[in-house]
Order: C-alpha cells, then structure tokens, then sequence
C-alpha cells in the first residue's frame, strides 16, 4: 500500500499507479522524548508542537497523531527533516507547501551566521597560544637599578604587539551553548552506556530461562529431575548418539530441544500444550518432534535396553503381588 501525506492540497505518494517508487521520502511526527534529560524533553516537545502547528489540522493534535500519518520530504529545504537539537535549522519543522497562508517563513541566512559564528568560535577556541621562550636572565635587573626610577611605557610600546580582534558578528554567548552541548553529549553517552549494560543483564537473565544447553549444563539435579538420567555427561553421550539422525528442517525447535521435550513428557508425563509454552511453539510442532524423536530413540538406544529375567523380577515383586497373581506378573506399570 503507497504511503501519502498528511499536509493540506499534497498529493505526494510513494508509489505511482503502476507501482513505481516516485522517490518522495516520508517521515514521522516527531516524539516526545521525556526519558532523556529535561533539555531535550523540552526541545522535542516544542518541535512536537511546531509540527501540529505546521499541519493546520484539527484531527492532528500533539496527544492525538496517528502512527501511519507521514510529512514528505518537499516541505523540507534539504529534503528531510533537521537534526532535532538544530532548533534554528530552517528545516527543524515543515515550512514549505503546507496548504494554508498562516506560515512563518524561516530565516535560512539567520542559520547559516550562526552556524559560521560557531565554526568560527571553535576555531578560536581551539588554536593553541603561542608561548616565546625568553631570556629570564637578561631580563632580571642588577641591584643599582632596583633603586632606580621604573621606566616610563611610550604609548608607542602598546601598539608593539597588537592582539587579534574577533569577527564583530561573534556571538558572546557561544561558548555557554558550547558547553550545554557538551554537558548534553556528556550525558547521553552515560545513558547509552547504562542502557548497554542493562540490555546485557537482561540478555543473561533470559538465556537462563531459554530451554537449550545453557539449562542444563552444570546442574545434575536439574538434569535428574526433567529427563530422568543421573547427569548431564550421560545425556551428553546419548545426544552424540541420535543428535546426527534428528531431521530438523525449517522447524524452529533445535535437535536438542526435541530431544529434552521428548524426555520431558517421558519422565514428567507433560503435556504438549504445556510443553508448547515452556519452548515457545505451537502445539502442534512439539507433537510432530515428540513422535519423530521417539522413533530415533527406539531406533538407536533400543539395543542397550536390557529387559531382566522372570527370576530377577521375583527378587523385588512387593509380596502381595506375589500373593494375589503368583509369578504371572512381570511388570508394575502403575499402582493407585
């Protein structure tokens, strides 16, 4: 579906009617940004409020915008909307084509002499000075002289050296914004990095909850207790052994998941819905793994199972079997 503008009288679509991209980009609303500082919360909602503005819409509102509402780049100067911190950019809002009359024309050259009167600042700024080594020796006076009148300065001695005059379209008040700058960089890069190291944590804490190796490894209990087998080396062993025979395919459960599901409903007596929640898939996949794994395992560990005799039944029947059937029961399948 072609996406169009949301300005008065524009007819801009990304698509013509064959399909073809017409190459007019589009752009959201911007946000609100609360969560980063109070100087930029208050910045993003004046700009929030410039754009509604802009519109001249009464179902566009700052608390009501649709999320598939789009501003296209051909009422921008540039093409696309300004950084957000540029608040004197002339494209920091829509101001060009906007259907209606009731528009304040931005100063393009207003933002060009302050940007010039920055680079120039930061060129001041950042020129090292320039420090003549001297003779301190020469300088220093013999002992007759300390008594001596200090000599008179010429007013033709000031003009020796003249100091550099800055540009008079110098801004005195760049470098406190400068430094707002910086102090504002300074404090989104803690917030990015707070933010990395939260997403770390919470990229740990999930892995522990994900049903794949990293659950089982190191934990023999655990092992124990959902697949039945005394340690996580045994269930190493078997999984070497039917992991090659596994067909996988475009299923998103891995190999060894089918085969821990598979154990799972074995030794707990699960249900595939249940177990469909513990991995996170239809219900339908855990009962096509279940039922494939169960063919590999009878397949390839059905030798090493080892059925005892009648006589070594005997030695641990509970007597009242023994009393009620005689030798005629070989197995206790469940007792309630």
């Amino acid at each position: 579906m072609p996406t169009t503008c949301c300005v008065k009288n524009c007819h801009s679509r990304s698509n013509d009617q064959q399909g073809n991209k017409t190459g007019v980009r589009f752009f959201r609303f911007p946000l609100w940004k609360r969560m980063y500082g109070e100087q930029v919360a208050e910045v993003t909602k004046r700009r929030r409020m410039a754009w509604v503005a802009a519109m001249r819409r009464r179902d566009i509102t700052f608390d009501n915008i649709s999320k598939s509402m789009r501003v296209c780049s051909q009422h921008f100067h540039s093409g696309e909307p300004s950084y957000e911190m540029l608040e004197n950019h002339p494209d920091w809002k829509p101001s060009l084509l906007l259907g209606h009359d009731d528009v304040q024309m931005t100063d393009e050259a207003r933002f060009q002499r302050s940007l010039k009167r920055k680079v120039v600042a930061e060129d001041l700024y950042a020129e090292p000075l320039q420090v003549q080594p001297k003779n301190l020796d020469a300088e220093l006076p013999h002992p007759e002289e300390l008594d001596a009148e200090p000599p008179q300065v010429q007013p033709e001695d000031m003009d020796a050296e003249p100091l550099q005059e800055l540009p008079e379209d110098l801004d005195a008040e760049q470098p406190v914004m400068t430094s707002a700058e910086c102090e504002f960089c300074t404090s989104r890069q803690a917030l990015i990095v707070s933010l990395l190291e939260e997403n770390r944590h919470l990229k740990e804490e999930l892995e522990e909850y994900r049903m794949d190796e990293r659950f089982l490894r190191g934990d023999d209990e655990k092992v124990k207790y959902y697949t039945g087998l005394p340690n996580f080396a045994i269930f190493q062993a078997m999984l070497l052994n039917i992991l090659p025979y596994i067909h996988q395919g475009k299923r998103k459960l891995t190999a060894f998941q089918c085969v821990l599901l598979t154990l799972m409903r074995l030794r707990l007596d699960l249900p595939f819905q249940h177990l469909s929640h513990l991995f996170q898939v239809h219900r339908t996949t855990v009962g096509v793994a279940f039922q494939q794994t169960i063919e590999v395992l009878y397949a390839r560990l059905s030798l090493i199972v080892h059925w005892p005799s009648r006589d070594c039944l005997m030695v641990s029947m509970p007597h009242q079997f023994i009393e009620s059937f005689g030798k005629h029961v070989a197995a206790i399948v469940d007792c309630f």
